[in-house]
């Protein structure tokens, strides 16, 4: 994986890309296993199926915040569709 940020916006989507040296079933247990995907990006938690909502911590952000995210798509090993729900803030 590159240490360079590989991310870009395509209208309100954030996209990231990653490049593993590994198999597809390799890289599939890094984006679906917990503790896997903690290496990288950061753990998360609850029932990830489609549909569901998921906790992600956000490992490599300023005080590490938690972030509800749905799962929209898994097909293993080649789909993972996952979106953020944002949450509204008062002032």
């Amino acid at each position: 994986m590159s240490p360079i940020p590989t991310g870009h916006v395509s209208g309100n989507n954030l996209i990231l890309l990653r490049r593993f040296l590994a198999d597809e079933t390799d890289v599939w247990s890094s984006l679906t296993k917990p503790k896997q995907t903690a290496l990288w990006f950061g753990r998360w938690e609850d029932n990830a199926t489609p549909g569901k909502i998921i906790r992600v911590q956000m490992a490599h952000e300023k005080g590490q915040p938690w972030a509800n995210m749905i799962v929209e798509e898994c097909s293993a090993p080649n789909r993972l569709v996952v979106t953020g729900i944002a949450r509204a803030r008062l002032r």
